[in-house]
């Protein structure tokens, strides 16, 4: 068997799960099955670690050393929810996080590694990159640095009170909320008057739709953009 560029299904999608339980990075996509440009760098730097020619290639040598790797076994998969279809004319950074609906913490002593790769675009120590530390601001800053914007850099919902610049209730925009002890943070969907819909990470442990009062146990504090968006 040989994979590469362009291979897609189950045998790519275990692959990509053993790079990831190894600590290679495949923060845009995760394991979705499909051999890109993201899953071929991640098999070239395991071929560099591991002294095999480096060609981005799965082929029968670097498949066999690949899955002979101890690991943790792979916890049960969780449910996803339904596909939600982007709108048309959404900011890539929305239709990403869309793409990620249903992403959740493991159970236990595991972690989601791809929550951990998002950690890693931020300011958190190693020894704090874990699923159950809070990682609302996490999963907004991926969103911004994985398509290619400067997001706060920072794990701390607050810090994104002071970035970019304010917007109107644009779908899209980063609402910012105030919660006993701190801050919360994610994409606004649609304002519904006195409540909003937003879509973001560390709601109910998962990647999912929320619908919060403007003035209820989260306070809407701000909406906040990039900078020059929207045009």
């Amino acid at each position: 068997m040989v994979l590469q560029i362009g291979s897609r299904g189950e045998n790519v999608r275990k692959v990509q799960l053993q790079l990831l339980a190894l600590g290679y990075e495949l923060p845009k996509f995760g394991a979705d099955g499909r051999f890109g440009k993201e899953t071929e760098e991640a098999v070239r730097e395991f071929q560099e670690d591991n002294d095999l020619q480096v060609d981005g290639i799965v082929g029968p040598e670097t498949l066999d050393l690949l899955m002979d790797e101890e690991i943790e076994p792979e916890p049960t998969p969780q449910p996803k929810p339904a596909t939600v279809t982007p709108a048309k004319g959404d900011p890539a950074w929305l239709t990403w996080a869309l793409s990620k609906l249903g992403d959740a913490e493991i159970p236990g002593p595991g972690d989601n590694p791809e929550i951990v790769g998002w950690m890693k675009l931020t300011d958190l120590p190693p020894s704090m990159r874990h699923d159950a530390t809070a990682w609302c601001s996490v999963f907004v800053n991926a969103g911004f640095e994985l398509n290619g914007y400067k997001g706060t850099g920072s794990a701390d919902a607050g810090s994104w009170l002071n970035w970019g610049h304010a917007v109107s209730p644009v779908r899209g925009a980063v609402a910012v909320f105030a919660r006993p002890g701190g801050h919360h943070v994610a994409y606004l969907l649609n304002d519904l008057g006195d409540s909003v819909e937003v879509v973001g990470g560390n709601q109910s442990d998962k990647v999912c739709k929320q619908t919060y009062l403007k003035d209820g146990s989260l306070q809407l504090l701000a909406y906040r953009g990039p900078q020059g968006w929207p045009a």
